[in-house]
């Protein structure tokens, strides 16, 4: 007998074993599942930021292309015609770049940009180290531009609330 309720024992500590080893199984795949579907959820969240900010810069180099040609019209009537050719010209590029931008996905985009890169990599590296030197002017610029934006802001609050406590003040008499 002893050696039927050992087997038995034995027999249930193996299911016993099977199923957790099971029960771990179903919890990794649903765990892998789960981080799976957040990488995909992420991905398209991604995806969907990337195209707008593409949008957005294709509408803001059209409107740079209008002023340009605005510029190269105001030129011609002053009769500054080498200028205002290279203000056309200038438009008319960026214009295609608006065009460009605006007719490609993000990733069709991006393979391009790997397909230069693997093409011409000194060109590649340089060009985007300028965009870097371009990005920081920018960056650089911005802040400037909100830091006296502030400053003003705070010296208009500094006058309004002198004159405030001025006007809080009863009048001296002598």
């Amino acid at each position: 007998m002893d050696g039927t309720v050992n087997d038995r024992r034995q027999f249930e500590e193996r299911d016993t074993r099977e199923e957790t080893r099971s029960q771990i199984s179903g919890m990794r795949h649903r765990a892998e599942q789960k981080a799976e579907d957040a990488a995909t959820q992420a991905r398209g969240r991604a995806e969907d930021q990337a195209s707008r900010q593409k949008d957005r810069a294709a509408g803001q180099l059209h409107s740079i292309s209008s002023a340009l040609r605005e510029t190269s019209a105001s030129l011609h009537d002053q009769e500054q015609d080498a200028v205002a050719g290279i203000m056309e010209n200038a438009a008319t590029q960026v214009e295609r770049l608006s065009g460009y931008l605006g007719s490609r996905t993000v990733s069709e985009l991006v393979d391009e940009a790997q397909d230069f890169a693997r093409r011409e990599p000194a060109l590649f590296l340089g060009g985007a180290f300028l965009l870097g030197l371009v990005g920081a002017r920018f960056m650089k610029s911005s802040d400037r531009h909100h830091d006296r934006q502030r400053q003003e802001d705070a010296g208009y609050r500094r006058s309004y609330r002198a004159e405030r406590m001025d006007w809080d003040q009863p009048a001296a008499t002598t």
